[in-house]
């Protein structure tokens, strides 16, 4: 835990594998206007994979209420729909907000 600890210390935001959740954090905090872009270094925890490690991350607002998603140590992209707090609704292939009745 002593290694986690040092990374968390120089890093804003983590971004855990198994949910769409930890991609809010920064799609709230960035505070990008469309057409606006940002690179950050993001903490990310493969949970199936139990691996930690540091990446690069590029997170653009295409509208209101999308966001495109760049892995920058990877090949990964992404485009992510949020709802007027922007909170993550929609990553293709991932994640998909379902609503009960």
């Amino acid at each position: 835990m002593e290694f986690l600890g040092r990374y968390l210390t120089n890093f804003l935001f983590i971004d855990i594998s198994v949910t769409p959740f930890t991609n809010t954090l920064p799609i709230n905090n960035l505070l990008l206007d469309i057409g606006q872009s940002k690179s950050i270094d993001v903490i990310y925890i493969n949970i199936l994979e139990n691996e930690v490690k540091p990446v690069k991350q590029l997170y653009g607002r295409k509208k209101k209420d999308q966001y495109l998603y760049d892995n920058l140590d990877t090949e990964f992209s992404s485009s992510i729909t949020v709802d007027q707090k922007g909170i993550v609704k929609s990553d293709p292939d991932l994640f998909e907000l379902v609503l009960e009745d």
